[in-house]
């Protein structure tokens, strides 16, 4: 029966979420939903049916810091820490907010 539900909405354009929170109240998580239709559970409907087509978020467009050389790749003595003047250092970036913020360690 909750098969057969299931597969009925999501022919009507519903989307897995829509199915979870508002048919089912949450007792079915969507994620369970998106397992069915991965397995097979559900009968004549496949990712196609879905309003996104299984579509993924963007992906992170992002740029990497590619300056310097990986720590992998250090010499011996710049691990043992013995002399000065050898850098490590990582960034981070906030997105949130009107105003990004930059955190930068320098060790």
């Amino acid at each position: 029966y909750l098969s057969n539900l299931i597969s009925e909405k999501l022919h009507e354009n519903w989307s897995p979420e829509q199915i979870s929170n508002a048919l089912l109240n949450g007792k079915l998580s969507f994620k369970t939903i998106y397992n069915w239709i991965y397995i097979g559970k559900l009968k004549d409907i496949s990712l196609k049916n879905l309003r996104h087509k299984g579509k993924r978020k963007k992906k992170e467009t992002r740029g990497k810091f590619l300056i310097g050389n990986s720590i992998t790749t250090r010499p011996k003595d710049v691990k043992s820490r013995k002399t000065f003047g050898h850098w490590e250092l990582d960034t981070i970036v906030s997105s949130r907010g009107k105003a990004k913020a930059c955190l930068a360690t320098f060790v």
